[in-house]
């Protein structure tokens, strides 16, 4: 494949390619500034902890919220945000512990805390590389 990049061709070989380019809420035209809800400078709805957001009786989960963008995570927040809606705001949403992957050949996958945000909690780490 050849690009260029900063004004330099360059060329890289390989079988696969990933290209990963993000998501765009389709949150522009829903009028949530009328109902007290902001969102951030890419349009993912602003919510805190509880999954509530700027206006306190509205709560938002999903991609719309632009966390982690997975099915079993939309579903966790839909229920939290739900239970803190109609019990008052007694459960946060906690994304530590949750897996992911990437179907790629080999698959990457990872759960828990990266090497250096475990270093910057004050974790004592122990790194192995297997090949």
């Amino acid at each position: 494949m050849k690009f260029s990049k900063n004004g330099k061709e360059q060329t890289i070989e390989g079988l696969d390619i990933l290209l990963a380019t993000g998501r765009t809420p389709n949150t522009e035209n829903l009028g949530l500034h009328k109902a007290g809800v902001e969102v951030n400078q890419k349009g993912f709805i602003k919510v805190n902890e509880f999954l509530q957001t700027t206006n306190p009786d509205i709560y938002s989960a999903g991609n719309c919220v632009g966390k982690m963008q997975l099915v079993t995570v939309a579903a966790l927040e839909g229920a939290i945000a739900v239970e803190n809606a109609l019990l008052g705001n007694k459960r946060k949403i906690d994304y530590s512990s949750i897996p992911h992957l990437i179907f790629t050949d080999p698959q990457l996958a990872s759960v828990g805390l990266t090497e250096k945000a475990a270093q910057e909690q004050g974790y004592d780490v122990d790194t192995r590389i297997l090949i």
